[in-house]
């Protein structure tokens, strides 16, 4: 559970996600020892962690894709495992009713983004069918949200060249100092500066504060799928962006063209909010709603990040 303190934390670091301990005990009138307890409590029960997430651009990945996994009587956790593997899948999320799981992934074209959904996925020993719905650009997504319980290995990777090591370390704490990074790296602090520096220039990296959304109390996720006029595609999608509780919203291939996902406090109230979505314009037809068990894996490190963040 968080308390009124942790939230005024969670909150100055949403704005501010580098701020440093000192910092965010002035502006709350608490400890440094105080800040610096909750924040590492905070991080380490994976309620809440800034990190710097990159640009799938800078990866060379241009377009992205949603995908309806059929399972085989397999064991689900052992087929989210090996897709999570699987560096360019980004969310998972397993799903109440099949298709049992919902995978985003992205890729650097088309053809490889069907060679990814029908040669990689589709062909696991647990997979019995593949849907693929491509994302007509990246959507509007608000950030904030991810799954920081999924895994990743206990030390940094050092086997890539010096920006992907800095950046695995910035994953795991985006509050890591440029110093200590030089450090661990034995480089000097000038050097990782300068790096950080090109990747922010060319809009590719950014920090970000990433909560897990069932701890701070979003216990209940729905997706709606909703058919709507090409013409009026991206306006219905800005509007329905603009909603709370609307944590994502894209333009897709297929008969239902618009996805929507939707976090609530509780089953009855998402189910109501997913009824108002539905109801949103005249124009958006057919909703089908598809709730979500939990929000299985996530590459919380990666992100479309729009323009001037």
């Amino acid at each position: 559970m968080i308390d009124k303190v942790d939230r005024e934390l969670l909150d100055v670091l949403a704005r501010a996600p580098r701020s440093s301990n000192r910092a965010i005990a002035q502006a709350l009138g608490l400890s440094e020892t105080t800040v610096g307890v909750r924040l590492e409590r905070l991080s380490t029960s994976n309620v809440a962690r800034v990190v710097a997430q990159r640009d799938v651009r800078s990866l060379g990945w241009m377009v992205s894709g949603f995908l309806d996994v059929y399972l085989r009587a397999a064991d689900l956790e052992e087929v989210v495992a090996r897709l999570h593997s699987n560096p360019n899948v980004i969310t998972i999320y397993h799903m109440a009713a099949p298709p049992e799981l919902q995978v985003k992934i992205a890729a650097r074209d088309l053809d490889e983004l069907s060679r990814l959904a029908l040669e990689v996925v589709g062909r696991d020993p647990g997979v019995r069918r593949v849907d693929v719905n491509v994302a007509l650009g990246h959507g509007h997504v608000r950030a904030g949200f991810g799954n920081l319980e999924s895994p990743r290995s206990d030390a940094p990777d050092r086997s890539g060249d010096l920006q992907s090591q800095i950046l695995d370390i910035l994953a795991r704490d985006g509050r890591t100092s440029n110093r200590e990074i030089g450090r661990h790296l034995g480089v000097a602090e000038a050097t990782v500066r300068a790096r950080i520096r090109a990747l922010q220039q060319k809009g590719m990296l950014r920090y970000i504060l990433i909560c897990n959304p069932e701890r701070v109390g979003f216990n209940a996720l729905a997706f709606v799928r909703l058919r709507a006029p090409p013409p009026s595609l991206e306006a219905i999608s800005a509007s329905l962006s603009q909603h709370p509780n609307v944590f994502g919203v894209t333009g897709t291939t297929g008969a239902h063209n618009l996805l929507i996902s939707i976090y609530g406090p509780n089953w009855p109230e998402t189910w109501e909010l997913c009824t108002q979505v539905a109801r949103w314009s005249p124009e958006v037809e057919d909703p089908v709603v598809r709730p979500a068990i939990s929000f299985a894996r996530h590459r919380y490190d990666l992100a479309f990040i729009p323009a001037g963040e």
